[in-house]
């Protein structure tokens, strides 16, 4: 295991603006540094799979192999899988762990037949290759990131001339949908809203899809609004659905822009370029706890910007061009609040690296959503299902203290204990504590 020297650089940001907060004094942490040659450029937004752990992957980058790793907020690190040519080569976009505690992700390429797969793992490393993209049948595929919706199965998209939106089956992708010309090439993964549809990006729009498989445009780009879309979409506390293209818009510098899930469609931001809010936001887009979308633009040094659900657009951090490795420029992966409340990101170029900026957001607070079954027997076993769930100190039937394991920021595995009564669930954290708004039925 590598213990990485984190640098630090205090990088001053004047942020006194309506509807956010002023931050003053933002940190940024250089975490890891990747040494070229050797496995580097990593492609993958970071997921947090305990307090302060961290999987991501790399791609082939200065001739290394692809691989998965693991990084802790304080800079250790641990290449934890390497892939072989036959598991995939080129990790990219998001790697999702579902509510077991498995992290799933695809690759872009290798596999038994050369374009791609999607793979597997459990924490220690253990890759299970679950399906291999073929050609003609995938259309020279780009896969993009899974999600695992509310009924628990993994969606994806795969970018092609022919592009694909689809649910993963037994052991391989049913197709919902297949994109018209005219619908455009898949251009991001999909995001499920709280509506329950699923939302994504083409190359000419923004389009719902309903997990049965019915699709509709909501929004064609006009070309003064932006082009090239990229990446995710990210719903805000406000309900509108916040998105990024690279190109294009009043300055051609690209632009960021919300959406409803019914098609109101406004242009937040339209970058200016350098010096001001620097411009190609070559990422998708995050929402932390303060309800507030966090991106990353692309041009010079790279930055980082807010935007609030007022409309109200700031650059917090113009990264500086003097961080040995190289700064967070063109950071396709979008960054991800970590459970202590820093953002956490990644850079491609130079070899990459994996840095945090603290912006003194509040950790996000614990909630509880769902838990399945409804009732059952004390010794049950009973999947809590929430956000904000990682580090946990104490899950409780209706008061009554219970066993339990922590499988991921989005689930609980709990044991319905012998004195329990019937009532909610509630699940204690550092950071606040999650009540569910229905009762837990205990049977006999």
């Amino acid at each position: 295991m590598q213990t990485s020297t984190k640098k630090t650089v205090q990088i001053l940001a004047a942020l006194a603006f309506s509807g956010a907060a002023c931050y003053g004094q933002v940190t940024f942490n250089q975490i890891h540094l990747f040494p070229e040659p050797g496995p580097s450029a990593p492609e993958c937004t970071l997921v947090e799979t305990s307090p302060g752990v961290f999987y991501g992957t790399t791609s082939t980058g200065s001739g290394g192999p692809s691989t998965l790793f693991m990084v802790t907020s304080t800079g250790t690190f641990q290449i934890v899988h390497t892939f072989e040519t036959s598991e995939g080569v080129n990790p990219s976009g998001t790697l999702t762990q579902v509510l077991n505690g498995t992290i799933y992700g695809v690759t872009t390429s290798g596999g038994a037949n050369g374009f791609g797969t999607i793979f597997r793992s459990d924490l220690s490393g253990n890759i299970t290759v679950v399906y291999n993209f073929t050609e003609p049948t995938d259309y020279y595929p780009t896969p993009y990131s899974l999600i695992q919706a509310t009924d628990g199965r993994l969606y994806g998209t795969i970018g092609s001339n022919l592009s694909t939106a689809y649910v993963l089956g037994e052991g391989r992708p049913v197709a919902l949908h297949f994109f018209s010309q005219a619908e455009g090439i898949v251009a991001g993964p999909l995001t499920q809203a709280a509506d329950g549809n699923l939302y994504g990006l083409t190359s000419v729009g923004i389009y719902q899809l309903t997990t049965a498989g019915q699709f509709k445009m909501i929004y064609t780009f006009t070309g003064e609004d932006g082009t090239n879309p990229d990446g995710n979409l990210t719903q805000a506390s406000n309900g509108r659905l916040y998105g990024v293209n690279s190109f294009g818009g009043a300055n051609n510098y690209g632009t960021a822009f919300s959406v409803s899930t019914q098609g109101d469609f406004r242009v937040e931001h339209a970058f200016t370029g350098e010096p001001s809010d620097l411009g190609f936001p070559f990422t998708g887009t995050a929402r932390a706890d303060d309800g507030n979308i966090y991106g990353a633009a692309g041009l010079g040094g790279g930055s980082l910007f807010q935007i609030t659900t007022a409309g109200d657009f700031t650059t917090l951090v113009d990264f500086p061009g003097s961080i040995p490795g190289g700064d967070p420029n063109f950071p396709s992966p979008a960054v991800v609040q970590g459970s202590d409340g820093d953002l956490y990101g990644v850079q491609t170029t130079f070899g990459g690296t994996v840095y945090s900026v603290g912006l003194g957001l509040p950790a996000p607070t614990p909630a509880v959503t769902s838990f399945s079954p409804a009732s059952g027997a004390p010794g049950s076993r009973i999947l809590v299902v929430g956000t904000n769930l990682l580090g946990a100190t104490a899950v409780s039937f209706n008061g009554t203290l219970a066993e339990y394991e922590v499988l991921s920021a989005h689930s609980i595995a709990a044991i319905v204990p012998n004195s329990a009564t019937t009532g909610p669930i509630s699940v204690i954290t550092p950071h606040g504590t999650a009540t569910s708004a229905a009762s837990f039925t205990v049977t006999q």
